[in-house]
């Protein structure tokens, strides 16, 4: 594209990050950063979102921080993106500090936040932590089918089932009751 003297925009950049998440190589993951920096696409929210991304799947959680921080206006994307860095590295308490610490700076978590946080739960076993995060995501935002499944199959993981029951309850999916026991029962195993 470059050798055609077209210049990419910050879309089909995003693009490029969100595809060089597969490389193995953390040297062409900066190689990737710089041309990013070149352009001073940096700036822009999903593209210091995917940025993240890149550092964090490869293990270099501390270059996804250093990112994140540089970040100079930050949204629920680029928040997201270091959740789901730290998640992702096992840092999964750390994960959650930052959940608490992107609401404590007025920032609104969105529904793909919600599911990375409620599966980083799930992965470490954290239900306490899932089940006060869920209550909040019940009364303070609209919680979607998928959320309900999501923690209804956490805690029948963690064989929860009076919480399940009151899950079930809370939501909508009273009414899709043959979708319920499938994913209960498959938690078990």
């Amino acid at each position: 594209m470059q050798l055609s003297k077209h210049m990419p925009d910050s879309v089909t950049i995003a693009r490029i990050l969100s595809v060089c998440g597969e490389l193995k190589s953390l040297m062409l993951r900066k190689e990737v950063h710089g041309q990013v920096l070149k352009k001073n696409f940096e700036c822009i929210c999903f593209v210091s979102g995917e940025v993240v991304k890149l550092y964090g799947t490869c293990g270099a959680i501390d270059h996804a921080k250093s990112v994140f921080d540089a970040i100079p206006i930050k949204g629920s994307m680029t928040w997201t993106a270091i959740i789901e860095a730290y998640g992702y590295n096992n840092r999964c308490q750390d994960a959650i500090a930052l959940f608490d610490q992107m609401r404590s700076g007025g920032f609104n978590p969105n529904h793909f936040t919600f599911k990375v946080v409620l599966s980083i739960c799930d992965q470490a076993g954290l239900v306490d932590d899932a089940c006060r995060i869920f209550n909040l995501m019940h009364h303070r935002y609209k919680a979607s089918e998928e959320l309900y499944t999501i923690i209804i199959g956490l805690l029948g993981h963690f064989v929860r089932v009076e919480e399940v029951q009151r899950s079930v309850q809370m939501s909508s999916l009273c009414t899709h009751i043959c979708c319920i026991e499938p994913i209960f029962i498959n938690s078990y195993f």
